[in-house]
């Protein structure tokens, strides 16, 4: 039957398992209430008989029993092997470099995949970038009330070859996608859902070896609750079958993420939820130290999701054109770009219709002239 996680399954899925069950007569009416794994593992006795129409009471108690068994089957082996198998090519996949001594890296690109800037794509080369709400002091602009006037920035180290990222000491802060297990130190803070969570402490033996820490709850429906963790790790999620449950928080999963120790250190892992987990850089108001980005990391600040990647060979000529970037004869000034006035107008800005050169306007995502949100450039034929 299906091999990955039973909270994530889909309504065909669903009902194929009460088919299994020998329960099938109850598969179109769970089909047209449009069940998956996640409301299935929320089903209660009251639900069958009222909304799913399951008139005997032993096919209730055999469906409840057998979701219970699911429910263990997550709790006990967050990842299927499966899936598990999976997980590491992934992980090997990104572990794949050109093989040669050293690969240049002097230009990034944040593609926004979640947010008010959803589908925008911006090229940080060499002299980095400030992210904030602030139009007239940032490169990056974010026009949420979550995000602070300046938020964070990405400066680039030529001597590391590394593009890093800055939280500047905002309010709501940065965060970046837990996508590999992360080593658990103090003062190291990370959300799930709603919540967000504050290593407050670190526990050891006579010998020096880490034995314990201490969560505190800092935001989300628990908060000012602390959560003892010791070598047996523990699991987090909105389910009262993981060792720590905060039912009460809208955008935590079943089973959401899990901490494990393994030689003398703890690490937390997301187990596939919905929302993800994050790392926090910084606490409100306070500077982050640098953090090096890598291809593939998510990072968000306030509701915009950015994912980091290398250009591609379209992007870098757009920047790299000498012809572009250095014009040879002088341009009419009616046609010229009204930001550099040194190339012809070749783009105009959706919906808003102003024109600029292609060069100085992919720095931007709202127009220089207006500020509306720049939804994609037009270009223009002569």
């Amino acid at each position: 039957m299906e091999s990955h996680r039973p909270d994530t399954w889909g309504v065909k899925e669903v009902g194929d398992w009460l088919v299994s069950l020998e329960l099938g007569q109850y598969k179109q009416k769970f089909e047209g209430l449009s069940i998956d794994g996640m409301l299935l593992f929320e089903m209660t006795d009251t639900d069958l008989m009222n909304d799913l129409e399951v008139p005997v009471r032993l096919h209730r108690f055999k469906i409840l029993e057998n979701i219970k068994k699911l429910k263990d089957r997550c709790l006990a082996d967050p990842r299927e092997p499966e899936q598990e198998d999976n997980s590491q090519q992934q992980a090997n996949s990104r572990a794949v470099v050109p093989e040669v001594e050293e690969v240049k890296w002097e230009m990034l690109v944040l593609k926004a995949v979640e947010g008010q800037l959803l589908n925008n794509t911006f090229l940080i080369g060499a002299e980095g970038a400030s992210i904030g709400r602030n139009s007239a002091s940032n490169d990056i602009v974010i026009g949420e009330s979550f995000v602070s006037r300046k938020h964070c920035e990405i400066r680039f180290n030529q001597q590391t070859n590394q593009f890093l990222l800055t939280d500047t000491g905002s309010t709501t802060g940065t965060f970046l996608m837990v996508r590999q297990p992360l080593h658990l130190d103090l003062g190291m803070m990370f959300q799930m859902g709603l919540s967000e969570f504050k290593v407050n402490n670190v526990r050891y033996n006579p010998y020096g070896k880490v034995t314990a820490l201490e969560l505190a709850i800092y935001e989300g429906p628990a908060r000012q609750n602390t959560i003892n963790v010791n070598s047996e790790g523990l699991t987090i999620g909105r389910d009262t079958a993981n060792t720590y449950c905060i039912r009460e928080d809208s955008q935590m999963s079943s089973f959401h993420g899990k901490i494990t120790f393994d030689n003398g250190t703890f690490y937390l892992a997301d187990v596939g939820s919905t929302n993800r987990t994050w790392r926090r850089l910084s606490g409100e108001g306070q500077k982050s130290e640098p953090y090096p980005l890598l291809v593939g990391d998510v990072i968000k600040i306030g509701s915009t999701v950015l994912v980091v990647q290398l250009p591609d060979s379209s992007q870098l000529s757009a920047v790299m054109n000498p012809a572009e970037k250095e014009p040879t004869e002088p341009v009419p000034e009616e046609s010229a770009c009204k930001i550099c006035f040194s190339r012809e107008l070749n783009v105009a800005c959706y919906p808003c219709g102003h024109m600029f050169c292609s060069f100085c306007v992919s720095k931007c995502n709202t127009c220089p002239i207006c500020r509306k949100n720049i939804q994609d450039l037009v270009k223009l034929y002569k």
